[in-house]
């Protein structure tokens, strides 16, 4: 038997992650059972669709994302069974389109089976093929840390951090993530500024001692990610970064990414569409700091609102920095 796993195969891609975790679990349930990612974004996809189409050996395909291998489901063989995973933008963004609707229901419909990460997802999907006759299965993400090498190698990346932004990063929170619109990278910008142009306050702990006090411009925030989508927005985005407190850089391999984690105070999670995404997940499961969402956002009559965790602005960061003690 092999599987095959359609997928954006990026290293700095939720997908690709997605796509590697199927293949482990698929390592794990069928030794010796052979499990390929094929990148969706390969010039000669559709000859290696072709290929499988012919090929004598039963096959199994997977895709991760409905609306982008909506493409690939359209090539292959009616004959070849398929398992689709959403990917998490597909179900929370694209479905807003009625194009890239049509898409994922044609994907959903060439499906045996569906799998989704979490129970808000499989609502939004009962809601949306109340009739899909295929297996349903939550099976939630999982991550997979190499927490010795993120500390051994700690105060490299450190020092790699501070030679691209040109200054020592002491204290500095983290928003991990290729921009695009859907990132909403934005979000945390005047916050962060606001709370950092004021001194924290000190705070007494159980010794009755200060804990910390800092002055103003006491920390910096890093945005860890290349751009994905130039699109307006995100231009304007990226013309705003003036502060010397706030930087850009480009994505980086998992292994800085997570000693970057380690190092910093606190990881931000502004996106529009991921609550839980693996960027999230990851210092959760090796214990970092402290990382917490920027926000809970939800769209009504196409306004974004925003519910801070657990208050606004301000107050916001100064319990993210106070957890993080």
């Amino acid at each position: 038997m092999k599987f095959v796993v359609f997928s954006k195969n990026e290293v700095d891609c939720g997908n690709s992650a997605s796509a590697e975790w199927v293949c482990r679990n698929i390592s794990d349930m069928y030794p010796g059972s052979i499990a390929e990612i094929i990148d969706i974004k390969n010039q000669k996809l559709f000859r290696i669709i072709g290929d499988l189409n012919k090929d004598s050996e039963p096959i199994i395909a997977i895709i991760v994302h409905l609306r982008r291998c909506a493409g690939v489901i359209s090539a292959l063989d009616p004959s070849i069974p398929v398992l689709a995973v959403c990917g998490g933008t597909d179900l929370n963004e694209d479905i807003r389109t009625p194009d890239y609707l049509r898409q994922m229901t044609e994907s959903v419909t060439r499906s045996r089976a569906v799998v989704l990460f979490a129970p808000f997802m499989l609502k939004k999907f009962q809601e949306l093929w109340p009739s899909y006759p295929g297996l349903v299965e939550i099976i939630p993400q999982a991550v997979r840390v190499d927490e010795v090498s993120a500390h051994k190698n700690l105060s490299i990346h450190r020092r790699w951090l501070e030679e691209q932004v040109g200054c020592k990063m002491e204290r500095f929170f983290v928003i991990a993530g290729r921009l695009r619109p859907v990132k909403a990278p934005e979000f945390a910008l005047t916050p962060f500024l606001e709370w950092n142009g004021e001194p924290l306050m000190p705070s007494t702990g159980a010794s009755g001692d200060n804990d910390w006090s800092f002055r103003p411009h006491h920390h910096h925030l890093v945005y860890i990610g290349s751009v994905e989508e130039n699109t307006p927005s995100i231009q304007l985005f990226l013309s705003s970064l003036t502060s010397s407190h706030v930087h850009h850089v480009n994505s980086v391999d998992r292994e800085c990414l997570h000693s970057l984690m380690l190092a910093s105070d606190g990881l931000i999670n502004c996106s529009i569409s991921e609550g839980q995404s693996l960027t999230n997940m990851e210092p959760a499961d090796k214990g970092s700091q402290g990382f917490a969402l920027c926000g809970e956002i939800h769209y009504e009559e196409g306004v974004r609102s925003t519910e801070f965790l657990p208050h606004p602005k301000l107050d916001f960061y100064t319990s993210l920095f106070t957890c993080t003690k």
